[in-house]
Order: C-alpha cells, then structure tokens, then sequence
C-alpha cells in the first residue's frame, strides 16, 4: 500500500506514446524517489517493447475487466479510447494495488517539482481537479474562452482520486458515461472524458479543484503564466513549476509551442525554450524516434485493413453492437467489413456499385452532393469515377475499399464493349419517349460563344439542342458524317461573328495544324495539352511542367501551344485533352482551335483562382468540360459547389530546373550576405503579389542598412506599370535591396533561386503558389501568408506561415470585385519569422529539408505523372465523353 508519503500516480498510452511515458517517470522519480507510477498500455506489445523492463508497471487493458471492450477499442480513435478507460484504470489501481489514492496525468507531461498542491488535497477530499483557466482570455487568439469552454472547464490531463465513500459512485458514473459517449463531437457538447467533469463538482461534494499557478501549465494558459527558470527551479508566478503539460507540441518546430493556439511563439517567450529544448532531447534519449512508428494495433480490422476512422461511425450510428457484435472480425460471414463493401442502394438500376462506405462518405460530404445530386441514378457514375479517382487519398482508405467498385466499374465497362447494350436502349419504348419528352422541357447549358447570338446561330441550335436532349445527336452525325457535322458548325456558328483580338491571335497560331489525322472517330490513348507553352507564366509553367513529367514516363503527348506561332504539334490525335487555361480564356481557346481537340475527346480543365467567391459571368464556362482539375484544395472548395462536372485537386509537378554555374556577382547580388528573395508577375495583379508588405517586412526585421542580409526583387512585366514600377524601385531602394526587372530564361531563373538563402511570399491569396514551392524544392527555407493555395505543400513543420486577417478587396482590382475576400498578411509577424530564419539557421535548415523531402515525396513530377495516368485511365472507363457542340 503506498502510503500517505509515497505518491502514485499512472498515465494512459499506445505503445507508440512510451517514450512520453518514460520521460514522464523519470522526471516524476526526481521528485517522488519512493513513488508509484502505472502505466495502461492500450495496445498489444506484439514484440516491439517488453513490460517488464519500462520503469514503471505496465497495465494491460485485459486486467481491467471492461465489458465487451473489443467493442470499445472499435467505437473510438485511439484519443478517445485512451481517455474512455481512464476511470477504468483508477478504479483497477485502487483495488487491486491497495492504494490510498492516484493521480493521473497525461503521458505528455513532465513534473518539475513535488506534486504537492495535488497531493494534499486528497487527504480530505477524493477527486481533485485542475482549471485550464485562472483568469479570462481578453484577446482575440485561440484558444478562446468558448474553445475552452467547448473543451471542458477542467483539464482532464491532470485528475486525482482517493479512497472514501464517495469514489466508487463517482467512477461508476463516469464509467457509465465514457462507455459509449466519450466523443470528440462538439457539435454534441462532448470532448472526450472532460465535458462530462463539468457537472462533477455540482454532483459530488468531497471534489477539490487546485488553483496552484504551478500546476498544468500548458498552452492554454501560458498568457497568465510566467515561467522561468531561478537558481532554486523552474518558477510560474513566483511559486514552484509543478509541472508543464506539452500538450500538441510539435517536435519539429517548438517555436510553434503548440499546434492547438496561435497566442504566442517561443520567439516572444525566449525563456522557455531551455524547457522545450530540454523536454525534446529527454524524449529522443528515451527512444521516440523509434517508438513513434510502431503500429496502433486497434487501428486495423483481424486481416490488416486500417479501419477507416469514419468505419467507427457508421458502426456505432448503424447499431453495430447488435448487429456485428464483432466488428474487428473481417472474415466473418455477414461481418461489418463485408457490410462496408456491399451494394448500398440494392434496388438501384445499375450495373456500377456503390458502397455503403462510399454512400457513407457522400453523405458527409455537401461539395459531393452539390456535384453529384442524383447518386442513385444519374450522377451515380460520375460519382463512382470521383470515388476511384479522390477517396482513398482524400479520405486515408485502404485500396481494399475501392477495389470492389474498381471492378465493377471495369467488369461493366467490358460488357458494354461486347455488344450489350446499355439498360437505357432496353427500356421499353414507351418508357424512353416519355423520358424524351421531359429532356425536350429541360434547360440546355450552351457552351459560351464568342460574338452575338446570329441568325444562323440559332438556326444551328434551333435543330441541335432538340437532337441533344434526345440523345440522338450522335447517331446523326454517324448517318450524315462527321465532316458535314463540323462543316454546319464551322459555317453557322464560328465564323457567324469576327472575334475579339486575343482570339484571333490564337486562331492565327493554330492555322498550320494542317497534319491532324484524317479520322477524329476512333482517337488513341494519350493527351493533347492545350496551353501557353512559350509563355513565361504561372499559367504557362504549369502546362509546361504538366507536359515534362508526362514525357518522362512515356505518355503519348500532343503539345498545343497557343501562345506561339509557328504551333509546336498536331491538332488533338489523342482520346484526352487538358486545357491549361483559365476560365476567362477556357471558351475563346476552345471556340478558335475549333473541334479538332475536343470532339469526342473527354476534356477535361486546368483552372487557377485566387478567392473565395468566383466570377459569376465565367460560372457558364464549366459547361465546355468534361472535368475540371484544380492545383490545390483551396481552389476546389470555392469551385465544386458551383460546378455541374467533377473538380478535382491535381497537384502540380514541382520541377527543379538545372541552373546556369552563375556567381551572385554575375547576378549583380552581394556575397557574404543572407540573401532574401521574391520574385513575382505584375501581370497577376501587383496588389495581389503585395511587394511592399515585404519590403516592409524585411525593413522592421533588419532595418534599411543592413550589413547581413540583402533582398532581392524579382519584377517580371513591372516595366508595363511605370507608376508601380517607380514606386517599387523607391522601396526596394530605401532598404538597400536589389529590383530586377531583366527577362531571365529558366536557366538563369533557376541560378537566381540557388543563389537565395530564403524566400518570402507575402501574398494576400494565391491559387497554388509555384516560386514558393520551387523555393521549397530547391531547400530553401520559406516565409509565407498561411492563406490559400500554398498550403497544399506547406505547413507549419516545412516552413514559415505568416498570421494574417481576413479583409474584403479594397479597392477592387481587375476581376476581384469588392465582395470577394483575401488575406491581409501580419507584417510584425512575417518581420519576427525572418529574422528568426537568420538567426537560427539550425531550425531553418532543418525545416528547410523537410521542405525538400515533403516536396520530392508529394510534387516530383513521376509522383504526379503517376497520378494523371490513374485518372485518366479512370475517365476512360467512365460513359462516352459529352458532346460539346
């Protein structure tokens, strides 16, 4: 028994977590040499660890005798489980070690001091519980009072309980609760164990609650906290740090303190970085490296399959415990992974599946059924071609619950092609004119035209769009040949109208494709990449990259370069044509190209965007694609609940380019100096690139003399804003930098990158953010606004995220009207992040090589080229590709 003199105290983990065990023990016996301390491992071992050699006594969940707790360890995620057993756990101790008390803390703390002010109070008390706050949050940050609130008013990472007559009804309630509500849901008012203590000391009378300052300081109350380190300890407000709780620290980037707030950073609270350093390299000492890859074994059904954390749900939703009592079981006949992967509409009349998982995912999802309205019927193969192509990364699955509707998609598509026909021609005839004569009432979507609506225009339609609605417009042009088909349509409808002048420069560079095959009926696999492939832009980049990563992995390519005369390749030969242009110029590219590319193509988009809120005079422009794809999720969100065909987010291929042997002499920049650069296009709106705040950045962080450090702007295009450019020139003076605004080939372009040692991006919004990425590539470190289309490849362990607001567009510019919304980056913040990169160049490299390794991983062009090749192999199995004129 331990006695009043000895402490115990136990935490809860996965075997991944021990090394956080064993840091907690060791800092525990420093101050409780004669203490207890119990670990419940809520795991199997399986090899990777042995029980009897950890410094502490390893509990296993089996000892505590929970009823049906394979059913538990199914309805939670491993942080709900691990805080489900918890009054489990206190109450096994307590009987079964002849204890007097225990206190719990979470395994991501590390005592500083005697627990003391923990300690006593259970000598007259038998629950004690700690605040996360001893005085309002005033500012604006998070975590905010409400996010406290929704949390629970106690921090359930620190409990104590001792023996009296009130524990055992106080850990049966508790129990009886956490059995099957112990949910992050706070749309339910529950997280996790700790809602339901907010009623604990209205309910029980013998519950102390500590209000030592030195007790669970942690992120959440470090603005009230003063910690330091004396001669005597580590001191919080002028009394002993008890101990820290490193709740959501990331170990790759302690300045962030926590990934839970954005109050404070280790650059504003200096004095704690001793505390952090010294907990990170206790952590490592004890193994983590090695221990935080070890597998959760209750993540994975009895077969190996991860379970899909939304699998959980729908077993406790669907009353799994009545009927798959056994859900880990995947063989089981009638199990619930059988369930997953069966049909979820049976009555349905579709040969293509879809599962009750992909049913369960559409249901959770309103951008799915903004795009897919109709899943049962006549969306239901564009959604299957989405779930083949999006879930299983979107949604972490395993290929095992994709596979089945794979199959059946191909098994369809294979009957098809061996002269079956489709079940909508065996519909009985009457059925089908029924079914024409709602088609003939229905609104037609036409593709938008360039020039006004001629006479011969509507003639053209007037007969089309009938023939359209009833499906029979490709049997006519199969009965009168296709050469007549595009012969009406280049007589009645192209040429009824003289274009604007873009149009007619790419009508010029398309006139020699002369040499497109004789026959458009029967195209052969590959890509025609349509975009401006001699254009020195963002848009043009990103074909070009597109275009490389293909060709290396051998896909049959067709380049179409809209931007350069003479055309650099043939006129569409393949079954797939990618138009790497933007929405504004998606129609007039299409209509002056003409059919050769399209028809009977399936045609799929390549757009960028930069707010939140997208033109409603290009929203027509969706119609002339079969598929559109997006270079980051930011883009998608705004897109697909405004899209009648598929958005997908389709990385971008980050190449990094070789550069030319250039000295920074040569490039006219300083040697010896931290070299900062950001280089932009004034053509894509210099108020949106915002060069100034980084100017201004860069001044508040090294001043307008610096000896150490030199920016460097690189202005493409400025020279056609003379008032901007004069400005531009002025700033970039008044801080010693270097503007320059020649026109670099890739090579040189790629030597500039090298010769930087960082890179800022200040922007307010961005669609995907290319520079920054082939900075990252490059392993440069990156300050950047963590607003928008960056943030598909950058995070706060690769890089830097610059705070910022949210403000409407003031004043409006160009195509961002003034109810459209983008970031207003923190300079104070950008100015702290770079001098941080100065200064500490360890943390800078580091971060700067996991940017390299996340980029390699993530954006080398053989990952992408493997990606677009799965699509389009996808999209080839899908229904015939919509006729677009």
């Amino acid at each position: 028994m331990a006695s009043s003199g000895a402490t115990a105290i136990c935490t809860i983990v996965a075997k991944n977590y021990l090394a956080y065990a064993r840091t907690l023990a060791e800092s525990f016996y420093i101050h409780h040499p004669t203490g207890r301390m119990f670990v419940l491992v809520v795991d199997q071992p399986e090899g990777y660890f042995d029980p009897a050699r950890e410094p502490f006594t390893v509990v296993t969940c089996a000892e505590l005798d929970i009823p049906h707790f394979a059913q538990m360890a199914f309805r939670y995620t491993v942080l709900e489980l691990c805080t489900a057993v918890k009054p489990f756990l206190l109450e096994h101790l307590i009987d079964h070690y002849d204890l007097d008390h225990v206190i719990y803390l979470d395994p991501d703390i590390a005592c500083y001091a005697a627990l003391t002010p923990l300690r006593k109070p259970l000598r007259s008390h038998q629950i004690v519980l700690t605040p996360h706050l001893l005085a309002p949050l005033d500012d604006a940050r998070s975590p905010s009072e409400l996010e406290i609130l929704q949390a629970g008013s106690y921090n359930l990472g620190c409990i104590g309980v001792a023996r009296g007559p009130e524990l055992r009804p106080f850990l049966r309630w508790w129990q009886r609760h956490l059995e099957r509500d112990c949910l992050v849901d706070i749309g339910r008012g529950l997280f996790v164990d700790q809602r339901w203590l907010d009623l604990a000391p209205a309910l029980f009378s013998s519950v102390a609650i500590v209000r030592d300052a030195g007790c669970n300081v942690a992120y959440w109350n470090l603005s009230h906290r003063s910690v330091s380190a004396t001669a005597a300890g580590w001191m919080c407000n002028g009394v002993p740090l008890r101990f820290y709780h490193f709740s959501g620290l990331p170990l790759d980037n302690l300045d962030a303190i926590s990934r839970h707030q954005d109050r404070a950073t280790l650059a504003q609270l200096p004095q704690l970085r001793p505390l952090f350093e010294g907990y990170r390299e206790r952590l490592l000492a004890h193994g983590h490296a090695e221990s935080r890859t070890w597998p959760y074994s209750y993540a994975v059904f009895d077969h190996g399959v991860p379970i899909p954390e939304l699998a959980r749900q729908l077993w406790r939703t669907k009353d799994g415990e009545r009927h798959w009592p056994d859900p880990f079981a995947a063989g089981a006949a009638g199990g619930f992974f059988v369930w997953l992967n069966q049909e979820a509409h049976p009555q349905a009349e579709s040969s293509l599946l879809v599962t009750n998982l992909a049913l369960a995912i559409y249901q959770l999802r309103l951008d799915l059924q903004q795009a897919f309205p109709d899943v049962v019927g006549a969306h239901r193969r564009a959604f299957v071609g989405w779930f083949l192509y999006d879930a299983e990364q979107q949604h972490h699955l395993s290929p095992t619950f994709v596979q089945p509707m794979r199959a059946q998609l191909l098994d369809t598509e294979q009957a098809l092609s061996g002269e079956q026909p489709p079940r909508a021609v065996r519909r009985p005839i009457v059925d089908y004119w029924r079914s024409a004569v709602r088609r003939l009432t229905m609104p037609l979507p036409e593709a938008p035209l360039v020039g006004k609506l001629t006479f011969s225009r509507r003639l053209y339609y007037a007969f089309r769009n009938p023939l359209r609605r009833l499906g029979l417009h490709t049997a006519l042009k199969r009965v009168i040949g296709l050469d007549r088909v595009m012969w009406l349509l280049n007589t009645m409808v192209l040429d009824a109208a003289d274009p604007p002048a873009p149009v007619r420069a790419i009508q010029r560079a398309v006139t020699n494709f002369t040499d497109a095959p004789a026959t458009l009926e029967r195209p052969a696999p590959g890509l025609n990449i349509v975009g401006y492939l001699s254009h020195p832009t963002g848009v043009g980049e990103v074909a070009r990259s597109v275009a490389a990563a293909l060709a290396n992995v051998g896909m049959p390519l067709a380049r179409i370069d809209v931007s350069a005369e003479p055309p650099l390749a043939a006129v569409g030969p393949y079954d797939c044509t990618l138009m790497c242009v933007n929405a504004d110029m998606t129609p007039y590219v299409r209509q002056s190209l003409g059919p050769g590319p399209f028809h009977e193509r399936r045609t799929i988009g390549f757009w960028h965007w930069e707010t939140s809120r997208f033109p409603r005079e290009w929203r027509s422009h969706f119609a002339l694609l079969d598929e559109l794809w997006v270079a980051s999720d930011f883009v998608r969100h705004t897109l697909a609940p405004l899209s009648p065909v598929p958005v997908l987010t389709m990385r971008v291929p980050v190449l990094v380019y070789p550069a030319q042997h250039v000295s920074r002499a040569n490039l006219g920049l300083p040697d010896e100096r931290f070299l900062w650069l950001f280089a932009f296009d004034a053509h894509s709106y210099i108020v949106r690139k915002n060069p100034s705040a980084v100017i201004e950045a860069y001044r508040r962080a090294f001043g307008a003399t610096s000896a150490s450090t030199h920016l460097v702007i690189k202005a493409h295009h400025i020279e056609a804003y003379p008032e901007e450019a004069a400005q531009l020139q002025a700033e970039v003076a008044a801080v010693g930098g270097t503007l320059i605004t020649e026109v670099m080939d890739r090579s040189r372009l790629a030597a500039l990158f090298f010769a930087c040692d960082g890179y800022v991006s200040l922007h307010r919004s961005e669609g995907f953010g290319l520079t920054m990425a082939e900075a990252m590539a490059l392993g440069k470190p990156v300050v950047a606004t963590g607003y928008s289309g960056n943030l598909e490849f950058m995070t706060p362990t690769n890089s830097y995220l610059v705070n910022y607001q949210l403000v409407n567009v003031d004043p409006p510019s160009g195509m961002y009207k003034a109810d459209h919304e983008w970031a207003d980056p923190d300079v104070d913040h950008a100015a702290s992040l770079m001098a941080t990169v100065v200064h500490d160049p360890h943390e800078a490299t580091c971060r700067a090589q996991r940017a390299a390794a996340d980029m390699r991983h993530q954006f080398a062009p053989p990952v992408i080229a493997q990606t677009i090749t799965d699509r389009l192999d996808i999209l080839r199995c899908l229904a015939s590709p919509a006729a677009k004129y």
